[in-house]
């Protein structure tokens, strides 16, 4: 490890983080524009589900997939 040293100006033996601070990796990010009147809507489709906006969008991309397949 690069410029980190004990007292002794011995190099200090890189320590690992606890399993208890490990998280599974999110699903990645995906930044999208979309027309504020195509957002208002999954707003209020949001609020009547009592969901987040983004659940909203993860629903209806899997819905418009899924009808594809068929």
């Amino acid at each position: 490890m690069r410029g980190v040293f004990d007292g002794s100006g011995e190099p200090k033996e890189a320590t690992m983080k606890s399993k208890k601070n490990a998280r599974a990796a999110p699903d990645p990010a995906v930044t999208v524009r979309l027309p504020e009147e195509m957002l208002r809507a999954l707003d209020r489709l949001a609020h009547q589900e009592r969901i987040a906006r983004s659940e909203v969008i993860r629903r209806l991309v899997k819905q418009a997939l899924a009808a594809q397949q068929k």
